[in-house]
């Protein structure tokens, strides 16, 4: 018992420096290369495109908060999901294999729903500038009910998809909430009086 005690202490000693850094996820897309690796306690997803990195987000901490993970196992089937959230938007790696085949078209629905999230808020700031631009002596006061407005929203997402949480369907939801809430305030901003 000693002797195998031993052994990995050796081991562990040996290879530490192994341990130290561990790449957890790479895939090469259209826009560049997505990688999630930990180096020293810090969790880390860097978009890299020609050796240059584009777009880096860390954990704060060694507990690798600002991340959110979910690992599901049985036979043939294995769901793994990081996640987190960025200015206003949410990035999520997968991995879904079930009975030896990947899932992709969760993918282009998570895709396609991001995509859609951004196109409305980049409306709704047009609305909001808009109305900036008619108002400029409302301006701290526009500027301050958007921040609260955002804050409602979030809060409001998540809670409305609090049943879906760490489940396949739970980006679509959060995307479908956000886009509707983010129509609504766009629909007040446009209706404003000059």
């Amino acid at each position: 018992m000693h002797h195998y005690k031993f052994v990995v202490l050796v081991a562990i000693f040996l290879c530490g420096s192994s341990f130290a850094s561990d790449e957890y996820f790479v895939c090469d897309t259209a826009k560049g290369t997505i990688k999630l690796d930990e180096n020293k306690g810090v969790l880390r997803y860097t978009l890299s495109k020609d050796r240059k990195t584009e777009f880096n987000y860390e954990s704060k901490g060694n507990d690798y908060s600002g991340f959110k993970y979910n690992h599901y196992s049985r036979f043939q089937t294995d769901y793994f999901n990081v996640s987190f959230v960025n200015a206003e938007y949410k990035y999520t790696i997968f991995s879904n294999y079930e009975n030896e085949s990947e899932s992709s078209q969760l993918a282009s629905i998570n895709q396609k729903g991001s995509g859609e999230v951004k196109t409305t808020i980049d409306n709704l700031n047009k609305s909001i500038d808009k109305q900036i631009d008619n108002n400029p002596e409302r301006k701290s006061l526009i500027l301050s009910l958007k921040d609260s407005w955002k804050q409602m929203i979030d809060k409001k997402c998540q809670l409305e998809s609090i049943d879906s949480k760490g489940t396949d369907a739970e980006m679509a939801e959060v995307n479908n909430c956000l886009v509707e809430n983010y129509q609504e305030e766009m629909k007040y901003f446009d209706a404003m009086l000059p």
